[in-house]
């Protein structure tokens, strides 16, 4: 079950509110994108990348943005399966699937990559005897230009608005400021919320954010009012601008219906407008007519068998049922029609339709033993002090397990992958993840194998968060490729740096 969000406008942002959380918290196993260009073994397609480590599917279209002076933001539509379905806990004791929310107001696994940072707050009741509240922004999380999430680390907090006449001191909450963070090359920078005249923090608002690229790049985000941003108001905020390194511009201009890029030769680069409730429109320029986005309703519902770890609390797991907006079709400005179909328990895409003929479908099914894991805020004390302690539980996820193609209504080739976790002695850490990749040639006959092997990555926790989430992120450690009659042919064993 999932909470439905009411956009906000404010000049260049969507302000989002929910009565949940509805943004991704973190970067884990089960909410991270694709990572390309640093060695990572995925499978690919023309549109399409599959990864073996968790099962999961990135699709990406994007439209031919022309060249800038020296600086091109790009603009793809893109789909991620991972982040569609993860567990929150914001109200202690019961368990909500949530997923990201894309623009326009839409739950859907669906989002074009403007870039943006999504943030979380959560309310802490001070304990000086002031009575106050300190509100905390938690969880920034910066959607990149090309698609990609990454985690920066930040945190700021103040007083929580409409509390005038509380002189409340935040700085005695015992939380902890960041106003500097990152993701491997990308740094985020904000600052903390400027001191009242009693010289603590005062009435908070969100500030500014500035991301830095590896490359020199930098996207600035506005300020939000305090007011648009609490633990039942999670916020989305559009950048106003891009600048390379060089000093070349590209603003960016949104509102709940529309956003502009205008490049730095004064063109309209980009301009994506929400026509309607079932379809937006994308404008390029310099190429006659528009890609039209064709939105649909898709329902589902499903469990994943959770496995309780004794010694803590249990919580309330409830089902996963919803009915999202998710993309029905992609109609270029040539006529040109990508469709798409859904599997009706997960709601995930099941098939690809390409314009001229080739089709892909995929099946769904839960990891056949727990493949991650989560620790959540428990239920609250029957004298109403807070949690009684954490809840844990493994869990399996929803995977690729069979990917087809085919073409003129033939199969060509079926892929299969079967999945294996390896738990170790530590609670909630795996030792080994393993994917076993079988394909066969349907024109042809015959089969061969690829085996990928993970090691762990740790994921570094998000600053004053509330859940702990899978810790680990999986990286090749080995990769075997077989050949049809089942002989080895190549392994490649591969250690990490900055995966």
């Amino acid at each position: 079950m999932r909470n439905r969000l009411l956009t906000l406008l404010l000049a260049a942002v969507f302000a989002l509110t929910a009565a949940a959380f509805a943004q991704v918290p973190n970067i884990t196993d089960v909410t991270s994108t694709p990572v390309p260009g640093v060695g990572h073994s995925y499978l690919h397609g023309l549109n399409e990348t599959v990864n073996p480590a968790n099962g999961s599917v990135t699709l990406r279209f994007c439209v031919p943005v022309p060249r800038g002076r020296g600086l091109t933001v790009p603009f793809c539509i893109v789909y991620n399966s991972d982040g569609a379905h993860f567990l929150i806990s914001r109200n202690a004791g019961s368990l909500v699937w949530s997923e990201s929310l894309s623009e326009f107001g839409r739950y859907s696994p669906w989002s074009y990559t403007v870039p943006r940072v999504t943030v979380q707050a959560v309310d802490v009741a001070l304990t000086d005897g002031s009575g106050g509240t300190c509100r905390v922004a938690v969880d920034y999380v910066y959607h990149g230009a090309r698609g990609g999430r990454h985690a920066v680390g930040l945190s700021i907090f103040g007083q929580a608005p409409g509390e005038a006449g509380i002189d409340g001191n935040c700085n005695t909450a015992g939380l902890t400021l960041s106003t500097s963070g990152g993701d491997g090359p990308i740094l985020a920078t904000t600052t903390q919320v400027p001191n009242n005249p009693s010289g603590v923090p005062g009435t908070f608002e969100l500030e500014p954010v500035t991301v830095t690229t590896a490359d020199g790049t930098r996207y600035q985000f506005p300020s939000l009012s305090g007011d648009l941003l609490s633990p039942a108001d999670p916020a989305t905020v559009v950048a106003s601008s891009v600048e390379d390194k060089n000093g070349n511009t590209v603003p960016i201009s949104s509102s709940a219906s529309n956003v502009t890029y205008t490049d730095t030769l004064g063109r309209t680069a980009v301009a994506l407008t929400n026509a309607s409730s079932t379809q937006d429109s994308v404008a390029v320029s310099g190429v006659s007519g528009q890609t039209l986005v064709n939105w649909g309703p898709q329902n589902y519902s499903f469990n994943v068998t959770m496995t309780h770890v004794a010694g803590t609390q249990a919580c309330t797991e409830n089902t996963n049922s919803a009915s999202d907006s998710e993309i029905q079709s992609i109609v270029l400005p040539n006529g040109d029609t990508y469709s798409f179909g859904y599997d009706p328990t997960t709601g995930l895409v099941n098939r690809i339709s390409y314009p001229g003929g080739g089709v892909v479908t995929y099946t769904w099914n839960e990891t056949p033993t727990s493949s991650e894991y989560g620790s959540w805020a428990g239920p609250i004390s029957a004298d109403g002090g807070g949690s009684t302690g954490p809840c844990d539980y493994y869990y399996a996820t929803p995977v690729i397990t069979d990917r087809w193609v085919s073409f003129g209504g033939s199969s060509v080739l079926h892929q299969h992958f079967d999945y294996s976790t390896t738990w170790g002695s530590t609670q909630g850490q795996w030792t080994q993840k393993q994917t076993t990749v079988t394909s066969y040639d349907l024109v042809r006959g015959g089969s061969f194998q690829t085996i990928y092997k993970y090691s762990p990555e740790f994921v570094i926790p998000q600053i004053n968060t509330q859940d702990y989430l899978t810790s680990q992120i999986p990286v090749e450690q080995e990769i075997d490729h077989y050949d049809w009659s089942g002989a080895e042919l190549s392994r490649v064993v591969e250690t990490w740096l900055n995966p």
